[in-house]
């Protein structure tokens, strides 16, 4: 034992030869060890994941307050009239000339046209004025621009062909403006693109006053239908209809322009306040025999085995073709129904003279052919959907007869 003497009384301490700390720890079984362990890592990560929770919220806050500004920024350029989601593009109407175009038929000689609508089309070309009968067809009385026309019928009738050949015989470039192409209807998208896109054609058209010009507005029904109830739900609507009724009147107040606006729908659901900017309204009707056979003779008009070893194709088999365009006639066909049936004949006839390796005379069992594998044609969707529009006039009306 060791003796400590301290200051003082000397006193005798005994201390353990090896004297220590010790740091004391409850004996434990490996069981409660693995237990205690995983209570340690469940904490790290509940305090990990508390950790990414406040960051998380941290940035949702952010983000929605971010949002909230750019929301109310939208909001204000929207009022003003500076917001536009899609933006308009020059792209969007490209003009071009087609006068050197040899796949269009001429607008005063064609027999592929009603002949009212050929002379309604050359009469525009002709004259700024508006002759009296053709107000009344379209129920105005002096009013509408000369330069301007609706366009109605079918899907397929002819509309769009009919004013490149216009186009052509008038010497002027040709645009067509699709109306479904504009922007969001939501915040003033679709006003905003037109106001630009008139703004765009007006200065063209000041920049080049010796030139012509042709533009077609397709599926106009998409912005000018009539609209029974504006209210805050599709306010827009009147927006977009407005913006085209404005943008249309300055643009025809330029004498080198002239306007076409085409759509699928009866004139009767055009809005009023649109159809009182055009000066006629020219209606398509499906091709008779006539217009179906010179339609004809213009689609195989190169088609070498037409007019094969002296034989011609359309003297010598014209039985056989009216017989085949009675077919058409009875289907409803319409002239792109026709543009595509020519164009599956004349696939069909050049691949079999290339498995029989020989040269065959063109007959109309290659139209019939392709006819047959024709779904719906353009008259049979519209007089469904004319079926289909009188079923439900046909019921509100007596549900609503029932109800008095």
């Amino acid at each position: 034992m060791n003796n400590v003497q301290g200051v003082g009384t000397a006193t005798a301490v005994s201390v353990p030869e090896k004297s220590k700390t010790v740091n004391f720890r409850a004996q434990t079984t490996p069981a409660q060890n693995d237990s205690v362990d995983s209570f340690i890592k469940e904490q790290e990560k509940a305090r990990k994941k508390a950790e990414r929770d406040k960051k998380i919220s941290m940035g949702i806050s952010i983000g929605t307050f971010a949002a909230f500004l750019a929301i109310a920024a939208v909001s204000i350029a929207s009022i003003t009239g500076k917001f536009n989601p899609a933006g308009f593009k020059k792209s969007q109407m490209e003009f071009k000339s087609l006068v050197s175009d040899s796949t269009l038929g001429d607008l005063k000689t064609t027999k592929t046209l009603q002949d009212d609508v050929k002379t309604m089309l050359v009469d525009m070309i002709n004259s700024k004025e508006i002759k009296p009968e053709y107000l009344e067809l379209a129920g105005l009385k002096n009013k509408g621009f000369p330069n301007a026309a609706i366009l109605t019928g079918a899907s397929g009738t002819g509309k769009t062909e009919s004013i490149k050949m216009f186009a052509k015989a008038d010497g002027s470039d040709f645009a067509v403006i699709k109306m479904t192409t504009f922007g969001n209807s939501y915040l003033n998208g679709n006003a905003v693109s037109m106001s630009e896109m008139f703004k765009e054609i007006s200065k063209m058209l000041e920049k080049n006053p010796n030139k012509k010009f042709t533009i077609l507005f397709d599926e106009g029904d998409a912005l000018t239908r009539k609209i029974q109830n504006i209210d805050s739900h599709n306010e827009h609507l009147g927006k977009d209809r407005q913006s085209f009724i404005t943008g249309l009147e300055e643009l025809l107040r330029h004498k080198n322009v002239n306007v076409f606006m085409a759509t699928n729908v009866p004139i009767q659901e055009i809005d009023e306040a649109v159809i009182t900017r055009f000066g006629r309204n020219i209606n398509y009707n499906l091709p008779n025999a006539e217009q179906l056979f010179e339609g004809l003779k213009f689609h195989l008009r190169d088609v070498k085995g037409c007019n094969l070893n002296g034989a011609n194709f359309f003297d010598d088999k014209k039985e056989d073709i009216m017989a085949f365009i009675q077919e058409m006639i009875d289907k409803k066909c319409a002239f792109r129904d026709l543009k595509n049936v020519t164009t599956q004949a004349m696939a069909d006839y050049s691949k079999e003279m290339q498995v029989l390796d020989k040269q065959l005379p063109f007959d109309v069992k290659y139209l019939s052919g392709a006819l047959k594998l024709q779904g719906k044609t353009a008259g049979e969707i519209a007089s469904e959907s004319a079926a289909k529009s009188n079923s439900l006039i046909e019921f509100l009306t007596e549900f609503l007869g029932k109800g008095e």
